[in-house]
């Protein structure tokens, strides 16, 4: 008797050879990625990283960084979250806001039906589960349609579940997912995921203020060491280390503004001064709709009753407090020198 596998399909087919019967089973290492399951863990990360940022010991040395390590920024950052080991708060942080803007990217990407006459999916599940009907005994046509509540079969795709796979191209994703609308939970955690990145940022440049602050100008130079072979149309410019602070500024901004723009946060709670100051209208994002710029007001403001201010002082403490409070450091850390 021959052995069977763990993905191996029983089948049974009708006289007719109309109809296939199969028991599929899940494989034990999908090839796709879950948007719900990044999500997750992407709000996990930032949790994570923000609990070691307020607990293990770390200076202004965080702000040495050379351009020449930044290929390796990612993946030792993600290495550093798990063992503890050489945390950077800051180089961290900066490589998880960009798997913020990706993931968001993802959402996006889905939220458009196949084709034009096929309705979006209003509520999945935030952790990014299967219907039911993926598991057990299934009935397979000959040409299966791709269904909105259900994901790809193995039969067709080689695979019946998403889990993370780093290594795969965010095309790559979008080209093997159903197309969605993200739930009330998803873009929830969002949300929770764009606050706890502010509340990070406000935590390392409140940090550095006082560090730098309390430091002797000849040590400030020795952490912010002039910045060797910047050419400008083939001549070499000799820059002064402390123009490191402003490009910190700077990149933290840029990084705000891809994040903002994904997920639609209006202009007024918004860290990015390009979308602060530009047009009051909102492109298309995650949350521009109205149940999701309700969300949003909720979790800046504290609350949609009157007591809720423009300062964020409502009822619960809102994010737009953690908001104006990260713009006002991010321009102190820029007036230190």
């Amino acid at each position: 008797m021959s052995s069977v596998g763990p993905n191996a399909q029983d089948r049974n087919m009708s006289e007719g050879g109309d109809v296939i019967i199969e028991r599929l089973s899940i494989p034990s290492q999908p090839s796709h990625p879950d948007p719900g399951v990044l999500l997750s863990a992407l709000h996990q990360n930032l949790a994570r990283q923000l609990c070691l940022a307020k607990t293990i010991p770390w200076d202004a040395s965080v702000l040495r960084t050379n351009i020449s390590d930044m290929t390796n920024v990612s993946s030792s950052s993600k290495h550093a979250i798990q063992s503890q080991d050489d945390f950077n708060p800051l180089a961290t942080i900066l490589s998880t806001t960009t798997d913020l803007s990706e993931t968001a990217q993802l959402f996006q990407s889905l939220e458009a039906p196949i084709d034009g006459n096929a309705p979006c999916q209003n509520e999945t599940s935030a952790s990014g589960d299967f219907d039911s009907n993926t598991e057990g005994p299934r009935v397979q046509q000959t040409s299966p349609p791709l269904t909105n509540n259900t994901y790809p079969s193995s039969a067709s795709s080689q695979s019946s579940s998403f889990l993370c796979t780093p290594s795969m191209s965010l095309s790559s994703i979008e080209s093997s997912l159903t197309p969605q609308r993200p739930s009330i939970a998803h873009l929830l955690t969002f949300l929770s995921c764009y606050l706890h990145t502010i509340s990070i940022y406000d935590l390392i440049f409140s940090h550095l203020i006082i560090e730098l602050s309390d430091m002797p100008e000849s040590s400030i130079g020795e952490i912010l060491p002039d910045i060797p072979r910047f050419c400008i149309a083939g001549y070499s410019v000799p820059l002064q280390g402390t123009l490191l602070l402003r490009v910190v500024v700077q990149v933290v901004e840029n990084q705000f503004e891809l994040v903002e723009r994904v997920l639609g946060i209006p202009s007024r709670y918004a860290v990015s001064p390009e979308r602060t100051n530009g047009s009051s209208m909102l492109e298309p994002g995650l949350l521009t709709g109205q149940q999701g710029q309700r969300l949003v007001q909720v979790a800046m403001e504290g609350g949609l009753s009157p007591v809720g201010g423009d300062d964020g002082d409502g009822p619960y403490r809102g994010g737009l407090v953690s908001v104006l409070s990260l713009k006002q450091n991010m321009k102190r850390v820029q007036e230190i020198m």
